[in-house]
């Protein structure tokens, strides 16, 4: 294990900004453990906040945010093993390094939890992913057995990666495990997790479910519970939904996964015009989101035809979140980013209320929301842009609608209102150049400003890419398309945002002049056996089929959510990661600026 294990990460800045850094360094004080923070002055001027592991815990301790200009020092705790440093950038995202700790004795403590710590913090989600070095990371646990030869959870960290680069099979690794206690009340909850994930790797169901159900009663409140339990709740529906759902908040009442059931159940109460019961729910949150906000604002609107009780509504929202600001209650995230949600979701009930308004033709109104959103938001949205340039046209103020609908052809906006409104207001601008020419080079300086956001964001791992068999069970080895671009969009059957993003990568595939880029689709994560036959049809184009089947490949990568887009350069190096499903139009440019700028280095 290295003396300072250090990540530089390059910041996702504004396309002015550029590259930054920040760098840990370690120092012994006589008592505690203290390391020391430098940023760059170009880093964004938000604080950084700092999680503490220990090995007796899956659960990060959260410290007090610090500010990260210049260098600081923080004190940790006496059982601190391992520290994530989380860094908020200026358009809302996060990137996360860890730093290993060490004793004042100068020996390397009980650490195995870097994987888990930085799935915990987002290091492995959004932009600038940190994508696991396996062969390091085989390195400094054998370091660490080395040390403390007893350590169940540095062991089985141990198999797991030696499993994933197939240095050791199934039948030692169980015979490895059978001699660690059997009696799992000596286990901490950590170390249970990590026996699940290393059974179900292995495909051992059965022990994982049975270790399963043990940490769901030894740890009801545990995130393995909180796992199971929405597993089971995601496949309930109606009455039986709504029932199971209220007990899940009552047990994870800080679940991450708490707006989304209660969207769900307001959908449903809203199915059945038990409107009440919908707007009790949202109130009942932290904060009411503004899209379910403006969504049951016009349900008020038109069902009931009541537009006071809409604007009140909504007026609430804005008042409810407003009191938020600097009320953190929950205890899994920092004041700061409590804070930076908080004004994110003012912002949008602001930009919801303006939209609401100018469906009333109230212009006053619907202007007055829309400029407080765009004050209030630290990046502001493209759907604001559009917002803005039709509010303003419709309210006949043409000079700020123009200048509106380039911001938003800048964000890449390219809507045809947007675009129907830019043409119509062009000849009252005084521009010289005929039409045709300034909207190319509109679009041209749209894609440059895309581009160079991407460059921001370019990763760069030596990945080796898997053998997988395709719909006709053939076994092929990816990395036989070495050499061309290479587009990998890791899906599932049952994930209903994978599906537009598919059908984003065969659109591209059937239309688009790509060169020489390979387009392929690797099933994943999927629950049973996956009808195959249904991906040997011509209407994928292009596009290969894989298969994932013992989600070796993803596991490999730290992929927590599907749909995930790979971009693999000409040498094979993992370049870009793109996740989720945006829209088959917004999927579509964002994978081809993509391939630009790999094919312009």
């Amino acid at each position: 294990m290295k003396k300072l294990n250090c990540f530089i990460i390059a910041g996702l800045l504004t396309t002015q900004a550029g590259f930054a850094k920040i760098t840990l360094q370690e120092s012994k004080p006589l008592a505690g453990k203290e390391i020391t923070v430098s940023c760059s002055e170009s880093l964004s001027r938000a604080p950084l906040t700092v999680y503490v592991y220990n090995s007796k815990t899956a659960v990060p301790q959260i410290l007090e945010q610090i500010a990260n200009i210049g260098s600081t020092k923080i004190t940790l705790p006496e059982d601190a093993e391992y520290a994530v440093v989380k860094n908020f950038l200026p358009n809302g995202t996060t990137e996360s390094l860890g730093i290993t700790l060490y004793t004042n004795s100068g020996n390397p403590v009980r650490n195995t939890l870097y994987y888990q710590s930085l799935y915990d913090v987002g290091g492995l989600e959004g932009a600038g992913d940190v994508v696991p070095d396996n062969a390091l990371a085989l390195q400094d646990i054998q370091t660490e057995l080395a040390n403390y030869p007893d350590n169940r959870l540095a062991k089985m960290t141990l198999y797991a990666v030696q499993y994933d680069q197939k240095q050791a099979d199934k039948t030692a690794i169980i015979k490895e495990i059978e001699k660690f206690s059997h009696d799992k009340n000596d286990w901490n909850e950590a170390e249970i997790n990590a026996l699940v994930k290393l059974y179900s790797s292995l495909e051992y169901d059965t022990q994982a479910d049975s270790l399963t159900k043990f940490i769901s009663q030894k740890y009801p409140s545990g995130s393995l519970a909180e796992q199971t339990f929405l597993e089971t709740l995601n496949r309930k529906e109606g009455d039986e939904y709504i029932s199971l759902s209220e007990i899940f908040l009552r047990q994870f009442p800080n679940s991450n996964n708490k707006s989304v059931i209660n969207e769900r159940s307001v959908q449903y109460y809203v199915s059945k015009g038990e409107y009440a019961k919908a707007e009790n729910l949202l109130r009942n949150q932290d904060f009411m989101p503004p899209t379910q906000a403006l969504y049951l604002a016009f349900i008020y609107l038109e069902k009931q035809k009541s537009r006071e009780k809409a604007e009140n509504l909504l007026a609430e929202v804005a008042a409810t979140l407003r009191s938020q600001i600097g009320k953190s209650n929950d205890k899994t995230i920092s004041n700061y980013e409590w804070d930076m949600q908080v004004k994110s979701h003012l912002a949008e009930t602001y930009r919801a209320t303006g939209e609401f308004y100018m469906q009333l033709k109230e212009k006053d109104l619907a202007l007055s929301n829309l400029m407080k959103a765009k004050e209030t938001f630290s990046v502001v949205p493209a759907k604001l842009y559009e917002n803005l340039t039709i509010a303003n046209y419709i309210f006949r103020n043409d000079s700020l609608a123009f200048l509106a609908s380039e911001e938003a052809i800048l964000h890449s906006v390219i809507s045809t209102k947007v675009l129907d409104i830019n043409s119509k207001l062009f000849s009252k601008q005084d521009i010289s150049q005929p039409y045709n020419i300034y909207i190319e080079n509109l679009k041209a300086k749209a894609a440059e400003l895309r581009q160079a956001e991407i460059r921001n964001k370019l990763v760069r791992r030596d990945i080796k890419l898997p053998i997988l068999p395709n719909a006709d069970g053939l076994q092929i080895d990816l990395g036989i398309f070495k050499g061309d671009i290479i587009v990998i969009d890791m899906f599932a059957s049952w994930c209903q945002p994978c599906e537009s993003g598919l059908a984003s990568l065969v659109a591209m595939s059937k239309v688009q002049n790509i060169g020489k880029t390979q387009l392929l689709g690797v099933s994943c994560r999927e629950n049973g056996t996956v009808d195959k036959t249904q991906y040997q049809s011509e209407d994928f184009g292009a596009v290969k089929i894989f298969f994932d089947e013992d989600n070796a490949f993803a596991k490999s990568l730290g992929i927590q959510g599907l749909p995930t887009r790979l971009f693999f350069d000409r040498a094979g190096n993992l370049r870009y990661i793109m996740k989720g499903a945006i829209g088959k139009d917004e999927d579509i440019r964002e994978t081809q600026d993509v391939i630009s700028v790999l094919n312009n280095g």
